[in-house]
């Protein structure tokens, strides 16, 4: 029997017929509860929110009115559920978010979820860009739709049981209901699951998900936290264990929420297989090597070389190193998100987050000059045990960043971005160009996400073998330094405020219309009517002529 045995196919099509409708019904529940017209959002919950969202606003570019825009409304609510739950909101992923990209909404109606939000929003509350207040409303109900879009696989769960929403359960009828629920969660909502194949076969479900048990322990750990919060709370009869239907909802919301956080363990767990097989620290393991481990018997390092360059987490930029896997976008992609829901999949944490997060509050602004930035990521460095002080190539990319926005680096764009992920390789992923690469979990990739066995070993025999292509003599300080791939193109998300060219005159151009007018005062003295002579003479009349100011003032 294989693993696949207990899901039922579904007919082409059938998760995009359906999702209109349920969508739309679950936005409106979720909004209604975030804009105060029903009871799903506590106040506390939304002072949380706002404490969170607050510090991460005070340091985005905003307009002159003060408020951030659109694309940068995208790129904070994709960090607010990548911090808090380990969740990347389906259609907020940053190769989505890429300027210049078309958003996938158009083709896949679950991407449209974050757009669908935002116009409701913005025709309700933005003027001129989303001010602090408009982002804690759309972190609240995205959390509301993403924390309450259990109830109708919970209800599926029920119905494996055969159980009824209505129905009181005992602790072991809610575990096995639970299990049926983590479950369907795990192979996707768009899966049928075969009662009669779950409930006789589960040495099979073992097979198939190898951390089965770890993953229901960790379930029933939530319905623990459960119950010692309502005996704090008093509610209930201590003796007698019933769960209602929202009990159990409440339940599959902390699983939810906590889930991304408890599985970080398995992430580091594939980290240090590929940290392993970089002794150079670049951040990159070569694909040789990454499909020999395979071939050991890392199960996870299956696959293939085009479904890899799809997700954009191959460099390819070293010929005298090959292809090679580049370790947080890896950690990253979609192919490792262990839950792939219809709003939502919990994916492994983004290191980088932490250090950015430190750059940003040591500058308190979106820009800072390079002698801001240097000490603070040096320290940082220091602390991982890297290295004491800043490499100078790093100084001197840095200082390029800067020059190319007249002093100033923005920390929100993609250079700078690329500049972390060469400052910590291991943690910060690499930011590709937009465009490059695609969010595409295996599923929608297709057939040939996995590698076969003939591939495998065509790159596995080059495991090993020492490069006899000698490195060009004439390779850049940068390409020395293991940073062949970067690319230095810029990208951001907003018309920072902060880099438009002063109004008020540079030294040079000042020097220049001095030295103008200098040469025009001397005209006027060699013309009738003395000096200036061919303006009026009333005093109203020069000042008028200059806009209402006098030469000096003008100038100064």
């Amino acid at each position: 029997m294989s693993a696949g045995d207990f899901l039922v196919e579904r007919p082409p099509g059938y998760q995009a017929m359906i999702d209109a409708e349920m969508v739309r019904a679950d936005l409106e529940k979720a909004m209604e509860a975030a804009l105060g017209h029903g009871h799903g959002v506590e106040q506390d919950r939304l002072l949380r929110i706002r404490n969170v969202i607050s510090r991460m606003f005070q340091v985005l570019p905003k307009n002159s009115d003060g408020r951030i825009e659109r694309p940068m409304l995208r790129y904070v609510l994709h960090r607010y559920f990548a911090q808090q739950y380990s969740i990347s909101v389906r259609g907020l992923e940053p190769t989505v978010n890429a300027p210049g990209s078309r958003d996938v909404g158009a083709q896949i109606l679950l991407d449209q979820v974050p757009a669908f939000v935002e116009t409701t929003l913005e025709g309700r509350f933005a003027h001129h860009g989303f001010g602090l207040e408009d982002v804690v409303v759309m972190v609240a109900t995205l959390e509301q739709l993403v924390l309450g879009s259990g109830a109708g696989p919970l209800g599926k769960a029920y119905s494996l049981r055969n159980q009824t929403t209505g129905s009181l359960l005992s602790r072991s009828s809610l575990s096995e209901v639970l299990d049926a629920y983590v479950l369907q969660w795990l192979v996707g909502d768009s899966a049928e699951i075969n009662a009669v194949e779950l409930v006789n076969n589960r040495p099979l479900i073992e097979e198939s998900v190898p951390q089965w048990g770890e993953i229901t322990n960790f379930a029933r750990g939530e319905v623990e936290r459960h119950e010692h919060e309502r005996r704090q709370a008093g509610s209930g009869n201590p003796f007698v264990e019933q769960y209602s239907f929202g009990d159990a909802q409440g339940i599959v919301g902390r699983i939810t929420s906590g889930f991304g956080h408890w599985w970080e363990q398995e992430c580091q767990s594939i980290k240090a297989n590929l940290v392993k097989e970089d002794p150079q620290g670049s951040g990159r393991v070569r694909l040789s090597d990454f499909y020999r481990r395979s071939m050991e018997g890392e199960w996870r390092f299956g696959e293939s070389e085009a479904y890899l360059r799809e997700l954009g987490l191959l460099d390819d930029s070293s010929y005298w190193h090959g292809p090679q896997v580049i370790i947080p976008n890896y950690l990253l992609s979609a192919n490792n998100c262990i839950i792939t829901s219809t709003y939502y999949q919990v994916c492994c944490i983004n290191e980088c987050e932490a250090r950015l997060k430190q750059v940003e509050d040591a500058v308190q602004a979106p820009v800072a000059t390079s002698e801001q930035i240097a000490p603070v990521v040096a320290s940082l460095m220091a602390m991982d045990g890297k290295t004491q002080g800043l490499p100078e190539v790093l100084e001197g990319q840095l200082s390029k960043i800067a020059e190319t926005h007249r002093g100033k680096v923005p920390l929100h764009g993609r250079l700078f971005a690329q500049w972390m992920h060469y400052a910590f390789p291991q943690e910060c992923p690499f930011p590709h160009a937009a465009g490059k690469a695609k969010a595409q979990t295996p599923q929608e990739f297709g057939d040939g996400y996995i590698a076969t066995l003939q591939e495998k070993r065509k790159h596995a025999r080059q495991s090993g073998k020492n490069f006899s292509v000698p490195l060009p003599s004439n390779l850049t300080a940068v390409e020395h330094a293991g940073m062949s791939q970067w690319l230095h193109e810029e990208e951001l998300l907003a018309d920072y405020e902060e880099l438009r060219v002063s109004p008020v005159l540079g030294p040079k151009r000042l020097l220049v219309a001095v030295v103008i007018l200098g040469a025009l005062a001397l005209l006027a003295r060699s013309l009738p009517g003395g000096p200036l002579g061919f303006l009026p003479e009333t005093s109203k009349q020069k000042d008028a002529a200059f806009g209402g100011m006098t030469m000096k003032q003008h100038l100064v």
